[in-house]
């Protein structure tokens, strides 16, 4: 969750996957790498698909529009084989 104050970065890069999904491209220094330290069984890596943002699915200029507003960000991610 970003702090009220400020704009915490995701630290996150994607790509629009088949206009539904989007692509984890890379994963820097912020909100999703403090995720990831904090859930080593959970982690989110490179080459995985975001396929949902705060209940929004099936769009992915949505989907990126949720995850560079929304001060909450739920995420469905899925890994690929």
């Amino acid at each position: 969750e970003r702090p009220l104050e400020g704009r915490a970065k995701v630290g996150l890069h994607v790509k629009p996957t088949k206009q539904s999904q989007l692509s984890v491209t890379s994963v820097t220094e912020g909100l999703l790498q403090d995720w990831n330290r904090a859930h080593p069984q959970q982690e989110v890596r490179v080459g995985y698909m975001i396929m949902a943002v705060n209940g929004v699915r099936g769009d992915s200029a949505l989907m990126l529009e949720q995850i560079r507003s929304a001060l909450r960000l739920v995420m469905y991610v899925r890994q690929v084989a």
